[in-house]
């Protein structure tokens, strides 16, 4: 047997071969170890997290449920995440994926032209596993204040730098108060510590009570007790969708009130940009200003889309006296001058920069 589980794990190095990246608030850097596939680690720093309790709900409606909750959490328009369930609590780690995707992403494949399907996981996940209590967990950036309860991260605050005793004692009492754990970073990512991996002869004992007792089911009780199991799924699923959909009428209010306050910031930002341009008159007056000569008399006027022609009228007119005036203004752009029709006239072309 211990030959057969040697094999084993030789045999699966051969799938742990490509490289690991982290990413931290310094930008990438590649990461020593092999892994099944192209590693993107998110440091501590470029993640929130949030804790939920969704043990009320059936476990085949909890993702759902997880995921109604997401847009309240995340102030991203657009939201990467990683949950991690335990039983029904979920840990779950939020981070602008708009940024991620754009940026790291291009700098990953830079680092490894061969990168392809990058997996992101939050560091977390790499770091030594909490039980109960608060710890002060060094990450690879930075520094994590969690408190535990029962295996689960019940919550957590992340610093740039070591935080003072004073926020040790406040965050302590604000989760009932206790000793703080200092932990070191373990140093270089390696697999996940939350989910090891289970040899099959591990995974063999650690499930032959439910095989055994699967087996004698299917063999006599299963029979008896099936019509009993169908109903009450049934029940628990009617139970479940009733409870979901109360919970979609509680959000329904809360997300449209958070999709007006975004419109209503992009109409604000359209009519900051409109009050920026100047009217007509006003650059008509812009430009009278800027005339070499009080005697010039405008002739003609055309303006349509930041592009402005104009015919001016002067006696002795010159063209490039014209133009070194008006080029004393900033808002104008790839200005000549030339003589129009009849005499004594200067036709003016030039494009409104945007402000």
């Amino acid at each position: 047997m211990n030959k057969l589980l040697r094999w084993f794990k030789r045999f699966q190095q051969h799938f742990y071969n490509h490289p690991g990246f982290i990413l931290s608030r310094e930008g990438v850097c590649k990461v020593p170890g092999a892994y099944s596939q192209t590693r993107l680690i998110l440091g501590r720093g470029m993640c929130m997290y949030r804790q939920h309790d969704f043990n009320h709900i059936p476990g085949n409606k909890r993702e759902q449920a997880m995921r109604n909750l997401l847009e309240l959490w995340s102030p991203f328009d657009v939201t990467g995440h990683y949950c991690h369930w335990e039983n029904g609590d979920a840990m779950v780690w939020l981070w602008d994926k708009a940024s991620v995707d754009s940026d790291t992403l291009q700098q990953t494949h830079r680092l490894d032209e061969f990168a392809e399907n990058i997996e992101i996981i939050p560091e977390a996940l790499l770091l030594p596993r909490g039980t109960d209590g608060c710890v002060q967990q060094q990450c690879e950036s930075g520094y994590e204040l969690q408190s535990w309860a029962n295996s689960v991260l019940i919550d957590s605050l992340w610093f740039v730098a070591c935080p003072s005793s004073q926020e040790r004692q406040n965050f302590c009492a604000q989760h009932g108060g206790g000793e703080l754990i200092i932990a070191d970073y373990p140093g270089a990512p390696g697999i996940e510590t939350w989910q090891a991996q289970l040899s099959p002869l591990d995974w063999f004992k650690l499930n032959e009570k439910a095989i055994v007792v699967g087996l004698v089911v299917f063999c006599g009780v299963l029979l008896v007790w099936q019509e009993v199991r169908i109903a009450k799924a049934v029940y628990n699923e009617n139970v479940a969708e009733q409870k979901l959909l109360e919970m979609e009428d509680e959000l329904a209010p809360l997300l449209s009130a958070r999709g007006k306050l975004r419109d209503l910031r992009v109409r604000n930002s359209a009519l900051v940009g409109l009050a920026a341009v100047p009217s007509q008159a006003q650059l008509m007056a812009l430009v009278s200003d800027l005339l070499p000569k009080d005697s010039a008399l405008f002739r003609e006027w055309h303006f349509q889309k930041g592009d402005l022609r104009f015919i001016i009228e002067d006696d002795n007119a010159n063209t490039v006296e014209y133009v070194q005036a008006l080029r004393s203004e900033v808002l104008f752009s790839d200005i000549s001058a030339e003589q129009a029709r009849g005499e004594n006239r200067i036709q003016i072309k030039l494009t409104l920069a945007h402000p």
